[in-house]
């Protein structure tokens, strides 16, 4: 996992060096993040073994989810984009 989340920062990094601006990215982020802090999946459509497929997890927010998530979490990825 930690090799998953270190890949995803290497991507962001290319993809701010390719197009020169990280502004986009982070507003991008920040979308994903709002939208799926207000609309959680739950019902027929939460199943937890999906929740690694996901940028941003779907699911309620929780120690154990984050501590298995194979994403980094999106306010360290913004404050790293922040930092190029």
């Amino acid at each position: 996992m930690a090799i998953s989340r270190e890949r995803e920062y290497f991507a962001d990094k290319e993809a701010v060096a390719i197009c020169n601006e990280p502004n986009g990215l982070i507003n991008a982020l920040k979308k994903l993040e709002t939208y799926s802090a207000m609309h959680p999946l739950i019902g027929d459509y939460s199943n937890q073994a999906t929740a690694n497929l996901f940028i941003v997890n779907p699911f309620k927010k929780s120690i154990i989810t984050n501590l298995f998530s194979t994403h980094p979490p999106l306010n360290e990825r913004i404050k790293r984009l922040e930092s190029y």
